[in-house]
């Protein structure tokens, strides 16, 4: 598809002209743009931003890039700088050039009718286990909230009845070294919880 794309290239401090344009002063798709093309040039393409650009273009495809002042040609050919002092000051250059570019679709697909169907649905999926504070023991429920306010619980073997109680009920009593990224739905809330196993020191 046809695309904008964005380079710039280094102006000495000497040869800058006095209609240069300070680039904090230009909307923030362009600043942006231009401050990413900046960072890539005094980099030599070490920035984190280098995955942006198309070489050592920007191509802009954001809608507020393309309908910014760098789509509208306003800066084509124009000299902008980083500082009022004219420090690292560049000459922008935009261009139009037919380039392929990854399509991505997405697909929605119907799952239910009504919003308790959908929490069924999305319970189903991704939640490994439901529970309600009245279907564990006194001593489990307890055991498990100071789990929740701590955000960490450790016992030494031999463990206790409720830890056992809470490790079969978060489905972990299989676990023989390390279980983590589970998702609980317990008391209207949503956690994320794990069981690591420290086996005896020698």
């Amino acid at each position: 598809m046809e695309r904008q794309l964005v380079r710039v290239d280094p102006v000495p401090k000497e040869q800058v002209p006095a209609d240069a344009v300070l680039i904090d002063t230009l909307e923030r798709p362009s600043a942006r743009v231009l401050k990413i093309l900046h960072s890539y040039t005094q980099t030599d393409g070490e920035t984190s931003t280098a995955e942006l650009l198309r070489g050592d273009a920007y191509v802009l495809r954001r809608p507020a890039e393309r309908e910014s002042q760098l789509a509208a040609g306003d800066l084509d050919g124009r000299v902008v700088t980083m500082t009022e002092s004219g420090t690292w000051a560049y000459r922008v250059h935009v261009t139009r050039k037919q380039i392929v570019e990854t399509a991505y679709t997405a697909l929605a697909i119907k799952v239910a009718d009504s919003r308790p169907q959908f929490r069924e649905v999305v319970f189903g999926s991704r939640i490994d286990t439901e529970l309600a504070p009245a279907e564990l023991p006194e001593a489990a429920r307890e055991l498990l909230s100071e789990a929740v306010a701590q955000e960490t619980y450790t016992e030494t073997a031999p463990i206790s009845d409720a830890f056992d109680t809470v490790l079969e009920a978060l489905g972990l009593g299989a676990v023989d070294t390390a279980a983590n990224g589970k998702l609980l739905w317990y008391d209207e809330e949503f956690y994320r919880y794990g069981l690591y196993i420290n086996p005896p020191s020698s």
